[in-house]
């Protein structure tokens, strides 16, 4: 689950531990055919390149109490470039790309993401269940009625229909696309979750 954040977070505010150092993604979505699907419809083929690069595979999304559950299934690839080429081969080609920094902490049994998109910073919350994630998100600050349902790529699509000229659209969800840009929550058809501003 995803929320939009303003401020400071409690988990930014208690962390006393050393402060690892962000990751950076590339991200790039593939699909076999372009078609318009509901979200929850939505199955993601994934591959990403950080540390090192992986393949996902994410099912189509069941909501529950407001909370996006998705299954995922994520092993390494040797060779980013490879298995872009293997994907490609098998008729899948690049309908998204997208960058972030992403820094992960662990609370109450759930896995946290602070993520920097060029459209805002966000935490991602993965836990055992629904319960385990709301409470998750009540620790640290956030309101689980403001949880954004759509990912990251349908939030850029949202984001890309409000826009009156194409002129400077951006095409893909870059830092360098989006420099200069400043992107508030509504523009996302979001509000931010931790009372920031």
């Amino acid at each position: 689950v995803e929320f939009r954040r303003g401020g400071e977070t409690e988990l930014e505010r208690r962390r006393e531990q050393r402060e690892p150092a962000s990751t950076a993604r590339l991200e790039v979505e593939a699909e076999r055919e372009q078609r318009e699907r509901q979200e929850s419809d939505a199955e993601v083929l994934r591959l990403r390149q950080d540390e090192q690069a992986r393949l996902t595979y994410k099912s189509p999304a069941k909501v529950e109490q407001g909370i996006s559950q998705r299954t995922e299934i994520e092993f390494a690839v040797s060779d980013f470039a490879l298995a872009r080429q293997l994907l490609e081969a098998l008729g899948y080609s690049v309908c998204f790309v997208y960058e972030k920094y992403r820094q992960e902490y662990a609370l109450l049994g759930c896995t946290i993401m602070l993520d920097e998109l060029p459209y805002g910073d966000f935490v991602e919350i993965e836990g055992p269940d629904v319960s385990a994630v709301r409470r998750a998100a009540l620790a640290l600050g956030l309101r689980p009625e403001l949880a954004s349902l759509l990912s990251y790529s349908r939030l850029f699509e949202y984001y890309r229909s409000q826009w009156a000229e194409p002129i400077r659209k951006p095409e893909n969800l870059t830092f360098a696309a989006f420099a200069g840009i400043s992107v508030i929550p509504r523009q996302l058809g979001l509000e931010y979750a931790d009372g920031g501003e």
